[in-house]
């Protein structure tokens, strides 16, 4: 019964394909304003490219993004939140927009199970369904490229193939780059948990630009590339060329025929070509189809007769559709079914956008189109003479391609029964289609993936309208999140967050929920600004600067461009804005100058002129210090950063830098310091992350040399200085996350659980609980995670200081606190026990390194024995004992200790307080390193700073050294030198052990110290001291691990005076 029914549908449908393409003629198009047609792919792309190119060069290198995720697992690794690397879950969560989807490319059912589905993302991975497409989840990231085109398995074993890189924009003739480029062909074995890459395909030029896997009965793998056909018949461990075309951009598309057992290749796109067929599993080919006037065409096999062949053509030059063909012989030869004409039918709308009509829809103005891009075609799997095509939108033929309906439309509300999204790419039945059973077909297309389940629903009856559709698709995205964001704003109270994405418009939802998400404007989404004092004032834009203002949270907006100049090619696809967090009504863009409104956008003004960079390139990133607002940095995409300090003049003075040549990706000024600025570069080759620490005048790279530390060459672009700690910079990348440690000195890759994405924009957000932290993809949406205190190391580096008992003066203890390692050096600066030998000074020196738990370090200590001042006489450490140090603030702490020296005894406690001013130890307590970002940051590291506190010898001469201790807070260095008594010269010829303490000022690299000698007192007694003026001791510092000492010696009459060269003992990677 059923089969009659579907008949006489069948049939009606068929004769409404026939009559409804001129039906209602003067019926006009409507298009809501948040429905902007969607822009050129190309210029998307060329975008994309653009930023990360090497310099002067058209392609990404995609194999390079191999080698920097192989650097970055080579790499140390750090959590955001603080915990052990190895240990913990993930800490993000995904928070949107839920349903949206992004550009999809292949469509896979598991030939095992038909329930299960693959899709690949053009920048978001292979991903894969469980339920029949109602949902989906990203099995693994651990793909080295990301731009997946095409899927295919083996039936028996179930080993997935993926294709890589999207060929389709290669030998554009208006294309500035040549596409997203791809790294040969992936392989699983199980079901896409991991990936491997075909060796015989990774990094070969051969196969950057996979279009199209096919496999043959007889396993036989053949690969569609820019260079032609390749062919494996040893799964993928090597592959040949069996079809080599004089065409630029190659081959698309790949069929076979099993009754004919012939194989079809579509080549050309951009320039003139056509389909090859092989008789013998591609070994040898012969041209079966194509003129000067084709194009890329779709190719599709009638399953129900695989005889039949249908071929879609575009045009290679203006890309709308040239013709659609059919072979009844398996692609032997051809007939043409429909030939485009001037009129103003729905076949000439195959591969165009129905705009190009005139109002009235009676006339066409234009047949350009994108079939270039999307170019999709099948037939129905029970009926060789139906066929659905895909180009902006979804069109059917009931006649085997003679005339055809449109079943979907775009530019419809996104809730409406007939809306599918534009760009098709791909039209897929789900297995075993019957009509009763089974009914469903999938497409996908630049807003992901859809589904139909009455295919052969009534098709429209108008050119231009909806009118007639009776085919109801519906949004198959659940958990498919591949959006690719451009950029993206969170309000400061958290409300909302806006973010525009490439080919799906801007959108807007709450920041805690990834399903109550809303279309707020068309087009490819752009930058968004969210008002900092009125979360419901929206600034977003559509490609090249259409400005846009919402006072409701984007339920209506107006255009803000009054002043504005309108030539398209003076801005970046994706131009760049800013606000002004101090005045939010001041906002900032540019394109070839810079302008400013002080209305909202309401008026704009030029505050540059185009010779502002000497390059003449575009603004391609804008930044407004927080801490000044009348401090703006702007940044261009030939390299050039031009800042001024008086952005609220008419015409405001510029000063213009150039750290390198590249695309300045963004600007981050520091919100706690506006003369930190960091430039961030996308480009491959080259540093990535610069700063200035004086306020742009002069920028030095911080991506490091050591590869075990050191950024790897990939695109970064964002960076935010970490609010917990102003010496962390968080970057993100092509690759994912990176945490750059102690002010850049080392970078550490992320392990918190993001993983291998592409990271376009990173915001942080105070929390009533700390801070927020979110991360726009290009690919994966929107995360979210909380960025909570970081756990304080074991050792407070604040502990470093002179530690005294009260009361017992002329001693001490010089503690030295080493985060790095967990441990502490204790430098103990006392006179001989009773009943031990006697010296002239009575001096003892003992020096003690231990591990640190909870507050409390042991150290074995050592006492030195006799040696020679200042020379190169090694004396060995005599051990005397130990000493337990309990810290138990940062102002008091209590020593026990229990010696023996020279056969006498000392055993006692010691209450100990810190004698030193406290710079960071109590901050440290709560903000963790945080603190040291209100020490003054010198602006060369051979200026004194407190990083230079430490243990300082000459590397010729073990066995004493100085200890110095920095406060750059106080303007004051405190140096305990340990050495020996060159006035106490002993029967061997040797000296016994000296201790001199040395104060003074710091100017600069340099610190003059008064040195003074204490002696005649005894271990942990009071009283009993004489200090002794002895001398100056003069240091000049080189470095953070180098710097010279000059001393002027009197001690009892015996002069010294001389140059020792030190060099630092303990680690310094607090020294900026």
């Amino acid at each position: 019964m059923y089969k009659v029914v579907a008949g006489i549908v069948f049939g009606l449908a068929v004769a409404a394909l026939l009559i409804g393409s001129n039906s209602e003629p003067t019926r006009t198009r409507d298009l809501s304003p948040r429905k902007l047609a969607y822009t050129d792919a190309a210029a998307a792309v060329d975008y994309f490219v653009q930023k990360r190119a090497p310099v002067g060069q058209k392609e990404v290198p995609s194999h390079r993004y191999r080698e920097a995720l192989a650097q970055r697992d080579r790499m140390g690794k750090t959590r955001i939140d603080g915990a052990s690397a190895k240990v913990g879950t993930p800490i993000w969560r995904q928070v949107g927009p839920n349903l949206v989807g992004g550009r999809t490319r292949a469509i896979w059912f598991d030939t095992g199970n038909s329930r299960t589905m693959y899709a690949g993302a053009a920048s978001g991975g292979v991903w894969k369904s469980i339920d029949a497409g109602n949902s989906w989840n990203l099995p693994s990231d651990d793909m080295a490229n990301l731009a997946v085109t095409s899927i295919v398995q083996e039936p028996n074993s179930g080993r997935l193939y993926v294709g890589t890189g999207e060929g389709f924009y290669v030998n554009r003739p208006v294309s500035r780059s040549r596409g997203v480029r791809g790294d040969g062909i992936f392989a699983s074995d199980d079901g896409g948990q991991s990936w491997l890459q075909l060796s015989a395909t990774a990094g070969k030029s051969d196969f950057d630009y996979v279009n199209r896997l096919l496999l043959l009965p007889d396993g036989r793998l053949l690969a569609a590339t820019r260079t032609g056909v390749w062919a494996s018949d040893n799964r993928g461990q090597s592959f040949t060329r069996v079809l080599q075309v004089p065409i630029v951009e190659g081959c698309s598309d790949l069929a076979y025929s099993a009754a004919t057992s012939r194989v079809l290749v579509s080549c050309g796109m951009h320039s003139a070509g056509g389909v090859w067929m092989s008789g013998n599993r591609g070994e040898t080919w012969t041209k079966v189809y194509g003129d000067n006037g084709v194009g890329r065409t779709g190719l599709a096999v009638a399953p129900s007769n695989t005889s039949v062949v249908y071929g879609l053509s575009a045009d290679p030059i203006d890309y709308g559709v040239r013709r659609v063909v059919r072979s009844s012989d398996g692609g032997a030869t051809w007939t043409t079914r429909y030939e485009r004409t001037t009129a103003a039918t729905n076949g000439n709308l195959l591969l165009s956008n129905y705009f190009n009509l005139s109002e009235d829809c009676r006339t066409l103005n234009s047949i350009a189109g994108g079939g270039w891009y999307h170019n999709a075609i099948a037939v129905h799997p029970l009926n060789e003479n139906v066929i659905y095509t895909g180009g902006v939108d979804l069109y059917r033929s009931g006649d085997g391609g003679g005339n055809f309906a449109p079943i979907s439309r775009w530019s419809l509300d996104e809730n409406a029964p007939a809306f599918a999204h534009a760009d098709q790419h791909v039209i897929a039945f789900e297995p075993g289609y019957d009509e009763v059973d089974k009914t469903t077909l999938f497409v996908g297309n630049d807003g992901g993936i859809q589904s139909t389940d009455n295919a052969m629903g009534f098709g429209g009856t108008s050119v231009c309208t909806e009118a007639g559709i009776e085919v109801v698709w519906q949004n198959r995205n659940n958990g498919y999140y591949v959006m690719q964001f451009y950029h993206g704003s969170v309000a400061e109270d958290l409300s909302v967050i806006a973010g525009g994405m490439q080919d799906n418009g801007t959108m807007a939802g709450p920041s805690d929920d990834s399903q109550r998400w809303r279309d707020i404007y068309g087009g490819d989404g752009a930058y968004t600004l969210v008002d900092p004092r009125t979360p419901s004032v929206l600034y977003y834009a559509s490609q090249w600067a259409n400005l846009q203002r919402s006072q409701d949270g984007g339920q209506t907006s107006v255009g803000i461009a009054n002043g504005i100049g309108a030539n398209s090619a003076d801005y970046q696809f994706i131009t760049p804005m800013a606000i002004d967090r101090v005045n939010p009504n001041t906002l900032y863009t540019g394109g070839r100058v810079v302008y400013r409104s002080l209305n909202r956008g309401n008026n704009w003004q030029a505050i540059s002129t185009t010779s502002l960079d000497p390059s003449r390139g575009q603004v391609s990133a804008i930044e407004v210090s927080e801490f000044n607002n009348l401090r703006v940095a702007v940044g261009f995409d030939s390299g050039a950063v031009a800042i001024t300090d008086n952005a609220n003049a008419n015409t405001p003075t510029w000063r213009v830098v150039r750290p390198r040549t590249g695309f300045v990706a963004s600007i981050t000024i520091d919100p706690a310091n506006q003369n930190r600025i960091f430039v961030v570069y996308s480009n491959f080759g080259g540093d990535k992350v610069f700063r200035s620490t004086d306020g742009g005048q002069t920028f030095v790279a911080i991506d490091g040399t050591d590869p075990s530390t050191k950024l790897p060459d990939v695109p970064a672009h964002s960076l935010l200085v970490d609010p917990r700690d102003g010496s962390r910079y968080l970057l993100g990348t092509d690759i994912g996350l990176f945490v750059g440690l102690n002010n850049g000195a080392t970078w550490q890759a992320d392990a918190s659980g993001l993983g291998n994405v592409l990271i376009e924009r990173l915001q942080a957000v105070s929390a009533p609980t700390g801070h927020e932290l979110f991360a726009f993809t290009y690919g994966r949406g929107i995360f979210r995670t909380s960025l909570s205190a970081l756990p304080l190391p074991k050792v407070n580096p604040g502990w470093s200081g002179l530690w005294v008992e009260q009361g017992v003066d002329g001693q001490g203890m010089q503690l030295l606190a080493l985060p790095e390692t967990d441990q502490m050096l204790m430098s103990w600066y006392t006179f001989l026990p009773d009943g031990a030998r006697a010296t002239r000074t009575k001096n003892l020196w003992l020096l003690g390194l231990g591990a640190v738990s909870n507050g409390v370090v042991t150290f074995n200590v050592s006492a030195a024995a006799d040696g020679v001042f200042d020379a190169g006489d090694p004396s060995a450490q005599v051990p005397v004992g130990t000493v337990t140090l309990t810290m138990n603030s940062c102002a008091s702490a209590q020593a026990s200790y229990s010696l023996t020296i020279d056969g006498a005894a000392a055993v006692g406690q010691i209450p100990l307080t810190r004698l030193s001013p406290d710079t960071v130890c109590d901050l440290f307590r709560t903000s963790g390193e945080g603190a040291f970002s209100i020490l003054p940051r010198p602006a060369t590291p051979d200026l004194f700073q407190y990083g230079h506190t430490g243990a300082w010898h000459d590397a010729s001469k073990p066995g004493q050294g100085l200890i110095l201790e920095t406060m750059p807070n106080q303007n004051q260095m405190i140096a305990t030198w340990f050495t020996y008594d060159f006035a106490d010269v002993l029967g061997n010829g040797r000296q016994s052990p000296m201790w001199l303490a040395a104060i003074g000022p710091i100017s600069g690299n340099t610190a003059t110290l008064n040195v003074i000698l204490t002696t005649g007192g005894r271990i942990d007694q009071a009283g009993g001291i004489t200090n002794t003026p002895v001398g100056t001791l003069r240091l000049t510092s080189a470095s953070c691990t180098a710097m010279q000492a000059e001393y002027e010696l009197d001690v009892a009459g015996q002069r010294r005076t001389g140059v020792i060269p030190l060099s630092r003992i303990t680690a310094g990677t607090l020294c900026r």
